[in-house]
């Protein structure tokens, strides 16, 4: 019995244990947390590192040079294809020559200049003066700058085709005056190469131009 009394009395006072201990304890509040986001640090501007004197200089030189390599390829593509129509042209003139006509010929450059001026030259002129109009209008965006003469030095070169002049007109002479033309257009020294040169000293005088009264 003294057992059973024991184990008894140890419920009861179990039981009675304050509620708050089966809690482990009252909780501790925590603080109110402030939401408001704190006014931003007023910094001083800082100074800005672009030169824009520099950056100007090298749009302008972008601007030229793209214009100088836009213009040797245009010049380059339209002289391949000039020079194909005039080769047509020499090959049917050449098959038009007769019998006494091959014997007794007259010099190729005597008869070819005429259409070489119209078939040839008269269109790489009109691509040059393109590219002049669209140079002005490049440099009309800066205003502020009294600009070197910009035109391309008129070329004549070889006017009177005098590189055919012991060469007569018919087919046995065709190829050899092909390749004589080939070589007065895009050639060391021919016109398209006398183009881009002009083209390249102009670009370069402007650029040192703008770049000189920056």
């Amino acid at each position: 019995m003294g057992r059973i009394n024991s184990l008894w009395l140890n419920l009861l006072s179990f039981l009675r244990r304050d509620l708050r201990s089966f809690r482990g304890g009252s909780r501790q509040e925590l603080p109110n947390a402030n939401l408001d986001k704190p006014a931003p640090e007023q910094l001083d501007p800082l100074p800005s590192e672009i030169n824009f004197q520099k950056l100007d200089q090298l749009r302008f030189r972008r601007d030229i040079l793209d214009w100088r390599d836009e213009f040797h390829v245009r010049i380059g593509a339209l002289a391949e294809e000039l020079f194909s129509q005039f080769s047509i042209y020499v090959e049917n003139k050449a098959a038009e020559v007769g019998f006494f006509g091959r014997l007794f010929t007259k010099p190729a450059g005597e008869i070819l200049q005429t259409p070489f001026d119209d078939l040839v030259r008269v269109e790489l002129t009109k691509r040059v003066k393109e590219a002049e109009e669209s140079l002005a209008q490049i440099l009309s965006k800066w205003p502020t700058t009294i600009w070197p003469p910009f035109s391309f030095t008129e070329q004549n070169l070889d006017s009177r085709l005098a590189c055919l002049d012991e060469i007569g007109l018919k087919p046995t002479n065709q190829e050899e005056i092909l390749d004589r033309m080939d070589n007065l257009i895009s050639g060391e020294g021919g016109l398209v190469e006398t183009y881009r040169g002009h083209a390249a000293s102009i670009a370069r005088k402007l650029i040192q131009t703008f770049e000189a009264t920056a």
